[in-house]
């Protein structure tokens, strides 16, 4: 199961993104910030905040308690020499070719 930390289309996205990942019947379940404490230490969540300060505040805060899988959509392009950190999001059409490297909690989204 994954935690979805956010209630937006971001959020819901990321759960689309766990079931194109896990198959279709991957289970979800959807956290806004006052349900945290409801989570429980070691499960797996990932970050629906698109703003990259809460983002991050989000990332450290939880780092501790949840494992934040990096999440990469079958239809995102990245390089052989791209370095995705901890809890990193690529999504479908995201394009990343040469040395770069991703820090830990990033979301590379299309725009």
């Amino acid at each position: 199961m994954l935690w979805v930390l956010g209630t937006s289309g971001l959020a819901r996205e990321m759960a689309q993104l766990w079931r194109v990942l896990n198959g279709a019947d991957a289970e979800v379940m959807f956290a806004a910030k006052s349900d945290e404490d409801l989570i429980q230490a070691g499960s797996l969540a990932v970050l629906a905040v698109g703003e990259s300060h809460a983002r991050l505040r989000l990332y450290e805060r939880g780092s501790s308690q949840w494992e934040f899988p990096t999440l990469v959509h079958p239809a995102a392009d990245i390089g052989d020499s791209v370095v995705l950190g901890d809890g990193v999001v690529a999504t479908s059409g995201v394009v990343a070719t040469t040395d770069v490297d991703v820090g830990d909690g990033s979301l590379l989204n299309w725009n």
